[in-house]
Protein backbone atom coordinates (compact mmCIF):
# COMPACT_ATOMS: atom_id res chain seq x y z
CA UNK A 1 0.00 0.00 0.00
CA UNK A 2 2.86 2.63 0.71
CA UNK A 3 4.53 1.59 -1.84
CA UNK A 4 2.05 3.01 -4.18
CA UNK A 5 1.15 6.17 -2.67
CA UNK A 6 5.30 6.30 -3.53
CA UNK A 7 5.10 5.77 -6.72
CA UNK A 8 1.87 7.96 -7.45
CA UNK A 9 3.28 10.59 -5.65
CA UNK A 10 7.20 10.24 -7.39
CA UNK A 11 6.43 12.97 -9.65
CA UNK A 12 4.78 15.60 -7.70
CA UNK A 13 5.56 18.46 -5.67
CA UNK A 14 4.99 16.37 -2.10
CA UNK A 15 7.37 14.04 -2.76
CA UNK A 16 10.13 16.45 -3.66
CA UNK A 17 9.36 17.80 0.03
CA UNK A 18 9.80 14.44 1.29
CA UNK A 19 13.12 14.37 -0.44
CA UNK A 20 14.28 17.42 1.03
CA UNK A 21 13.56 16.86 4.82
CA UNK A 22 13.97 12.55 4.36
CA UNK A 23 17.72 13.30 2.60
CA UNK A 24 18.91 16.58 1.62
CA UNK A 25 18.95 18.36 4.39
CA UNK A 26 20.34 16.07 6.86
CA UNK A 27 22.69 15.49 3.70
CA UNK A 28 23.90 19.17 3.75
CA UNK A 29 23.89 20.28 7.13
CA UNK A 30 24.93 16.53 8.78
CA UNK A 31 27.78 14.88 6.09
CA UNK A 32 28.43 17.68 3.88
CA UNK A 33 29.12 20.58 6.87
CA UNK A 34 29.27 19.44 10.08
CA UNK A 35 31.33 16.01 9.86
CA UNK A 36 33.40 17.66 7.02
CA UNK A 37 34.70 20.09 9.70
CA UNK A 38 35.59 17.67 12.16
CA UNK A 39 38.05 15.98 9.41
CA UNK A 40 39.28 19.47 9.36
CA UNK A 41 37.84 20.22 5.94
CA UNK A 42 36.50 23.56 6.56
CA UNK A 43 36.87 25.20 3.51
CA UNK A 44 35.01 22.34 1.30
CA UNK A 45 32.29 22.63 4.26
CA UNK A 46 31.61 25.76 4.61
CA UNK A 47 31.18 26.96 0.60
CA UNK A 48 29.45 23.79 -0.10
CA UNK A 49 26.54 25.84 0.29
CA UNK A 50 27.59 28.89 -1.90
CA UNK A 51 29.09 26.57 -5.10
CA UNK A 52 25.81 24.42 -5.01
CA UNK A 53 23.66 27.60 -5.17
CA UNK A 54 25.75 28.68 -8.19
CA UNK A 55 26.01 25.53 -9.81
CA UNK A 56 22.17 24.94 -9.98
CA UNK A 57 21.96 28.54 -11.05
CA UNK A 58 24.41 28.22 -13.97
CA UNK A 59 23.12 24.64 -15.05
CA UNK A 60 26.56 23.01 -14.39
CA UNK A 61 26.79 19.71 -12.62
CA UNK A 62 26.87 18.64 -9.53
CA UNK A 63 28.30 15.21 -10.04
CA UNK A 64 31.13 14.24 -12.64
CA UNK A 65 32.13 10.77 -12.87
CA UNK A 66 35.50 9.59 -13.57
CA UNK A 67 36.06 6.65 -14.84
CA UNK A 68 39.52 5.32 -12.82
CA UNK A 69 39.05 1.59 -13.49
CA UNK A 70 37.32 -0.14 -16.51
CA UNK A 71 37.91 -3.62 -15.20
CA UNK A 72 36.27 -5.79 -12.72
CA UNK A 73 37.11 -8.90 -10.46
CA UNK A 74 33.07 -10.42 -10.76
CA UNK A 75 31.02 -11.29 -14.19
CA UNK A 76 27.56 -10.03 -13.12
CA UNK A 77 25.65 -11.39 -15.92
CA UNK A 78 23.49 -8.03 -16.21
CA UNK A 79 25.93 -5.92 -15.13
CA UNK A 80 25.09 -2.15 -16.29
CA UNK A 81 28.54 -1.39 -17.63
CA UNK A 82 30.23 -4.41 -18.83
CA UNK A 83 34.02 -4.26 -17.94
CA UNK A 84 34.78 -6.19 -21.13
CA UNK A 85 33.48 -3.95 -23.24
CA UNK A 86 34.31 -1.01 -21.60
CA UNK A 87 37.95 -2.40 -22.43
CA UNK A 88 37.20 -2.33 -25.50
CA UNK A 89 35.79 1.21 -26.00
CA UNK A 90 38.61 2.78 -23.85
CA UNK A 91 41.38 0.61 -23.97
CA UNK A 92 42.35 2.14 -20.76
CA UNK A 93 42.79 -0.67 -17.27
CA UNK A 94 43.28 2.24 -14.81
CA UNK A 95 43.22 5.80 -15.51
CA UNK A 96 46.81 7.40 -15.38
CA UNK A 97 47.36 9.02 -12.08
CA UNK A 98 48.81 12.19 -13.79
CA UNK A 99 45.60 12.10 -16.44
CA UNK A 100 43.21 12.25 -13.49
CA UNK A 101 45.20 15.39 -11.35
CA UNK A 102 44.89 16.85 -14.86
CA UNK A 103 41.49 16.10 -15.15
CA UNK A 104 40.29 16.78 -11.19
CA UNK A 105 42.41 20.53 -12.01
CA UNK A 106 40.71 21.48 -14.51
CA UNK A 107 37.08 20.80 -12.61
CA UNK A 108 37.95 23.29 -9.52
CA UNK A 109 34.76 25.29 -8.85
CA UNK A 110 33.15 23.50 -11.59
CA UNK A 111 31.20 20.64 -9.57
CA UNK A 112 31.44 19.86 -5.71
CA UNK A 113 31.04 16.21 -5.82
CA UNK A 114 33.40 13.40 -8.25
CA UNK A 115 32.24 9.61 -8.51
CA UNK A 116 35.08 7.50 -8.67
CA UNK A 117 33.59 4.43 -10.61
CA UNK A 118 32.30 3.77 -13.86
CA UNK A 119 32.75 0.66 -15.49
CA UNK A 120 34.63 -1.07 -13.09
CA UNK A 121 36.04 -2.31 -9.66
CA UNK A 122 37.54 0.85 -8.29
CA UNK A 123 39.35 -0.87 -5.49
CA UNK A 124 41.50 -2.71 -8.41
CA UNK A 125 43.05 0.60 -9.06
CA UNK A 126 46.59 0.13 -8.24
CA UNK A 127 46.87 4.05 -7.05
CA UNK A 128 43.22 4.17 -5.40
CA UNK A 129 44.84 5.67 -2.33
CA UNK A 130 46.52 8.65 -4.45
CA UNK A 131 43.30 8.86 -6.16
CA UNK A 132 41.25 9.63 -3.30
CA UNK A 133 43.56 11.27 -1.57
CA UNK A 134 44.37 14.48 -4.39
CA UNK A 135 40.23 15.00 -4.15
CA UNK A 136 39.27 14.15 -0.69
CA UNK A 137 39.99 18.01 0.50
CA UNK A 138 38.42 19.24 -2.71
CA UNK A 139 35.46 17.42 -3.71
CA UNK A 140 32.94 15.17 -2.03
CA UNK A 141 34.02 11.75 -3.18
CA UNK A 142 31.91 8.66 -3.59
CA UNK A 143 32.49 5.35 -4.75
CA UNK A 144 30.40 2.27 -5.63
CA UNK A 145 32.13 -1.26 -4.82
CA UNK A 146 30.82 -5.06 -4.79
CA UNK A 147 33.00 -5.07 -1.44
CA UNK A 148 35.37 -7.98 -1.93
CA UNK A 149 38.42 -6.73 -2.18
CA UNK A 150 38.09 -4.52 0.87
CA UNK A 151 41.76 -5.44 2.65
CA UNK A 152 43.16 -3.30 5.68
CA UNK A 153 45.11 -0.79 3.31
CA UNK A 154 42.48 -0.30 1.04
CA UNK A 155 39.84 -0.12 4.15
CA UNK A 156 42.16 2.86 5.36
CA UNK A 157 41.11 4.92 2.22
CA UNK A 158 37.52 4.87 2.80
CA UNK A 159 37.38 5.57 5.61
CA UNK A 160 39.84 8.44 5.69
CA UNK A 161 38.78 9.72 2.63
CA UNK A 162 35.70 9.11 0.98
CA UNK A 163 32.20 10.93 1.98
CA UNK A 164 29.89 7.92 0.72
CA UNK A 165 30.38 4.84 -0.67
CA UNK A 166 27.63 2.55 -1.80
CA UNK A 167 28.52 -1.48 -1.65
CA UNK A 168 26.39 -3.81 -4.19
CA UNK A 169 24.54 -6.41 -1.83
CA UNK A 170 22.26 -8.38 -4.36
CA UNK A 171 21.50 -11.23 -2.27
CA UNK A 172 21.35 -12.23 1.63
CA UNK A 173 21.77 -15.94 1.03
CA UNK A 174 24.89 -17.45 -0.47
CA UNK A 175 22.82 -19.14 -3.48
CA UNK A 176 20.97 -15.86 -4.37
CA UNK A 177 23.69 -14.05 -4.25
CA UNK A 178 26.81 -16.04 -5.81
CA UNK A 179 23.92 -16.59 -8.46
CA UNK A 180 24.85 -13.14 -9.79
CA UNK A 181 28.06 -11.87 -8.00
CA UNK A 182 29.86 -14.33 -9.97
CA UNK A 183 33.23 -14.96 -8.72
CA UNK A 184 32.39 -13.51 -5.15
CA UNK A 185 32.69 -15.33 -2.00
CA UNK A 186 28.92 -14.45 0.11
CA UNK A 187 30.45 -15.05 3.27
CA UNK A 188 33.91 -12.92 2.74
CA UNK A 189 31.67 -10.26 1.50
CA UNK A 190 29.69 -10.25 4.55
CA UNK A 191 33.14 -10.11 6.79
CA UNK A 192 34.54 -7.13 4.60
CA UNK A 193 30.77 -5.44 5.03
CA UNK A 194 31.06 -6.14 8.76
CA UNK A 195 34.59 -4.68 9.28
CA UNK A 196 34.00 -1.25 7.27
CA UNK A 197 31.08 -0.72 9.65
CA UNK A 198 33.07 -1.55 12.48
CA UNK A 199 35.91 0.83 11.44
CA UNK A 200 33.42 3.29 10.21
CA UNK A 201 30.91 3.26 12.91
CA UNK A 202 34.08 3.85 15.31
CA UNK A 203 35.53 6.72 13.70
CA UNK A 204 35.03 10.27 15.35
CA UNK A 205 33.69 11.54 12.05
CA UNK A 206 31.00 8.78 11.25
CA UNK A 207 32.42 8.62 7.17
CA UNK A 208 31.49 7.96 4.96
CA UNK A 209 27.71 7.29 4.79
CA UNK A 210 27.26 4.21 3.58
CA UNK A 211 24.33 2.65 0.97
CA UNK A 212 23.70 -0.53 0.51
CA UNK A 213 21.52 -1.20 -3.01
CA UNK A 214 20.04 -4.67 -3.77
CA UNK A 215 19.08 -5.17 -7.66
CA UNK A 216 15.82 -7.52 -7.45
CA UNK A 217 15.92 -10.41 -9.45
CA UNK A 218 14.22 -13.44 -9.52
CA UNK A 219 16.93 -15.66 -7.46
CA UNK A 220 16.58 -13.07 -4.19
CA UNK A 221 13.53 -11.64 -4.87
CA UNK A 222 12.07 -13.02 -1.23
CA UNK A 223 14.99 -11.68 0.79
CA UNK A 224 14.74 -7.95 0.50
CA UNK A 225 13.47 -7.34 4.33
CA UNK A 226 16.00 -9.99 5.66
CA UNK A 227 18.89 -8.01 3.91
CA UNK A 228 17.51 -4.52 4.67
CA UNK A 229 17.16 -6.06 8.46
CA UNK A 230 20.55 -7.36 8.47
CA UNK A 231 22.11 -4.44 7.01
CA UNK A 232 20.55 -1.30 8.84
CA UNK A 233 21.33 -3.66 12.33
CA UNK A 234 25.50 -3.01 10.81
CA UNK A 235 24.76 0.36 10.45
CA UNK A 236 24.19 1.00 6.79
CA UNK A 237 22.75 4.38 6.49
CA UNK A 238 20.93 3.56 3.42
CA UNK A 239 18.94 1.02 1.80
CA UNK A 240 17.83 0.74 -1.86
CA UNK A 241 15.82 -2.17 -3.14
CA UNK A 242 16.19 -1.53 -7.10
CA UNK A 243 14.89 -3.15 -10.04
CA UNK A 244 17.21 -4.60 -12.28
CA UNK A 245 17.40 -3.78 -16.03
CA UNK A 246 18.42 -6.71 -18.19
CA UNK A 247 20.56 -4.19 -19.97
CA UNK A 248 20.04 -5.71 -23.58
CA UNK A 249 21.80 -2.60 -25.08
CA UNK A 250 25.13 -3.44 -23.72
CA UNK A 251 25.48 -6.69 -24.29
CA UNK A 252 28.48 -8.18 -26.22
CA UNK A 253 27.45 -12.03 -26.64
CA UNK A 254 23.97 -11.40 -28.69
CA UNK A 255 21.79 -12.50 -25.82
CA UNK A 256 17.79 -11.23 -25.99
CA UNK A 257 15.51 -10.35 -23.96
CA UNK A 258 13.99 -14.21 -24.52
CA UNK A 259 17.26 -15.51 -23.12
CA UNK A 260 17.62 -12.97 -19.98
CA UNK A 261 13.91 -12.82 -19.26
CA UNK A 262 14.37 -15.93 -16.35
CA UNK A 263 16.21 -12.65 -14.21
CA UNK A 264 13.40 -11.05 -13.85
CA UNK A 265 11.39 -11.24 -10.30
CA UNK A 266 8.02 -13.21 -10.56
CA UNK A 267 6.12 -11.57 -7.42
CA UNK A 268 8.09 -8.86 -6.55
CA UNK A 269 6.59 -5.82 -7.72
CA UNK A 270 9.47 -3.18 -8.53
CA UNK A 271 10.21 -3.89 -12.04
CA UNK A 272 11.03 -1.00 -15.07
CA UNK A 273 9.54 -3.54 -17.67
CA UNK A 274 5.67 -3.64 -18.86
CA UNK A 275 4.69 -7.37 -20.26
CA UNK A 276 3.28 -6.82 -23.63
CA UNK A 277 2.63 -9.61 -26.46
CA UNK A 278 5.72 -9.52 -28.26
CA UNK A 279 7.66 -9.65 -25.07
CA UNK A 280 8.47 -7.12 -22.47
CA UNK A 281 8.85 -3.10 -23.04
CA UNK A 282 10.18 -0.41 -20.56
CA UNK A 283 7.42 1.14 -18.60
CA UNK A 284 6.79 4.65 -19.85
CA UNK A 285 9.17 7.15 -18.20
CA UNK A 286 6.90 10.68 -16.82
CA UNK A 287 9.85 12.63 -15.75
CA UNK A 288 12.59 14.24 -18.30
CA UNK A 289 15.61 12.57 -17.48
CA UNK A 290 18.22 13.39 -15.21
CA UNK A 291 21.13 11.16 -15.90
CA UNK A 292 23.10 13.77 -18.37
CA UNK A 293 23.68 16.03 -14.85
CA UNK A 294 26.27 13.47 -14.24
CA UNK A 295 28.46 13.32 -16.99
CA UNK A 296 31.16 10.62 -17.32
CA UNK A 297 34.72 11.63 -18.43
CA UNK A 298 36.51 8.15 -19.22
CA UNK A 299 39.82 6.82 -18.36
CA UNK A 300 40.94 8.15 -22.05
CA UNK A 301 39.60 11.71 -21.76
CA UNK A 302 36.47 10.56 -23.84
CA UNK A 303 33.32 12.74 -21.95
CA UNK A 304 30.53 10.61 -22.13
CA UNK A 305 26.61 11.74 -22.68
CA UNK A 306 25.61 9.51 -19.71
CA UNK A 307 26.89 6.62 -17.95
CA UNK A 308 24.24 4.53 -20.58
CA UNK A 309 26.42 5.76 -23.27
CA UNK A 310 29.08 3.30 -23.43
CA UNK A 311 29.82 3.09 -26.44
CA UNK A 312 30.18 6.96 -27.31
CA UNK A 313 27.86 7.48 -29.37
CA UNK A 314 27.11 11.31 -28.95
CA UNK A 315 30.67 12.41 -29.56
CA UNK A 316 31.17 15.57 -27.25
CA UNK A 317 35.04 15.67 -26.67
CA UNK A 318 37.92 14.91 -24.54
CA UNK A 319 39.08 16.31 -21.66
CA UNK A 320 42.56 15.59 -22.10
CA UNK A 321 42.34 17.82 -25.33
CA UNK A 322 40.40 20.72 -24.32
CA UNK A 323 39.06 21.34 -20.67
CA UNK A 324 35.72 20.14 -19.76
CA UNK A 325 34.49 23.38 -18.42
CA UNK A 326 34.81 24.98 -21.93
CA UNK A 327 32.93 21.92 -23.77
CA UNK A 328 30.05 22.25 -21.11
CA UNK A 329 29.36 25.59 -22.34
CA UNK A 330 29.51 24.86 -26.19
CA UNK A 331 26.40 25.17 -28.30
CA UNK A 332 26.51 21.59 -29.26
CA UNK A 333 27.00 20.26 -25.88
CA UNK A 334 23.63 22.38 -24.43
CA UNK A 335 21.82 20.94 -27.55
CA UNK A 336 23.19 17.47 -26.64
CA UNK A 337 21.73 17.78 -23.07
CA UNK A 338 18.66 19.25 -23.85
CA UNK A 339 17.98 16.03 -26.28
CA UNK A 340 18.80 14.15 -23.30
CA UNK A 341 16.76 15.77 -20.71
CA UNK A 342 13.43 14.96 -23.44
CA UNK A 343 15.07 11.30 -24.35
CA UNK A 344 15.40 12.38 -28.11
CA UNK A 345 18.77 10.75 -28.84
CA UNK A 346 18.82 7.39 -29.77
CA UNK A 347 20.14 5.46 -26.67
CA UNK A 348 17.22 6.94 -24.60
CA UNK A 349 14.64 4.69 -26.52
CA UNK A 350 16.34 1.94 -24.93
CA UNK A 351 18.37 2.57 -21.79
CA UNK A 352 15.20 2.01 -19.51
CA UNK A 353 15.94 4.73 -17.17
Amino acid sequence: MISKIRTKLRYTFIHNIFIFFRYTLHDVLVIRMYRSMLRGYYKKALTYPFKSLVNRIKGRPKTVVIDIVSVCNLRCPLCSVPPDIARESTQKKHIDIDAYKKIIDSLAGFATDLSLVYSGEPLIHPKFGDIVGYTRERYFTNTITNATLMDDRRLSYIIDGLDYVQISYDGHSKKSFEAYRIGADFDKVKENIEKMMKARNASKVKLPLVTATFLINSFNETEVDAARSYLKGLGVDRFFAKPINLNVHRRSDGKGEEELVEWLPIENEVTLYDKIDEGLAFKDQKAPCSIWRSPVIRGDGEVLMCCHDLNNTVKIGNVIKEPFTRLWDTEGYLDIRNKAAARQHAMCKICGK
